[in-house]
């Protein structure tokens, strides 16, 4: 029985990783066309990528920390974007011009 259990985790693990390549030529079938880069461009800038996430009162130096998790968590729909990304495009995406 507990042969069985291996066999279905290691099935799912196997449909993870085909799901993932899967995925990770679709996002590189998109990064190949200008017009993809630049909406992947867009979508680096409106997350945030680059930027600090801190969000700090200037009157009494207290950080908002919801906004704080919210900006994070925004920037992390890009970061789970760029693993997906062949590193060539993860670079030329990052260095485009405005």
């Amino acid at each position: 029985m507990t042969e069985g259990k291996t066999t279905s985790k290691q099935s799912a693990e196997e449909i993870a990783k085909k799901l993932r390549a899967e995925l990770r030529a679709n996002f590189d079938a998109v990064a190949k066309t200008p017009e993809g880069k630049k909406v992947l461009r867009w979508i680096m800038n409106y997350s945030g990528y680059g930027k600090t996430s801190m969000i700090m009162n200037p009157s009494t130096c207290e950080i908002n920390t919801i906004g704080v998790v919210y900006n994070e968590a925004r920037k992390d729909v890009y970061y789970a974007i760029r693993r997906l990304l062949s590193p060539n495009f993860v670079n030329e995406i990052e260095k485009m011009e405005e």
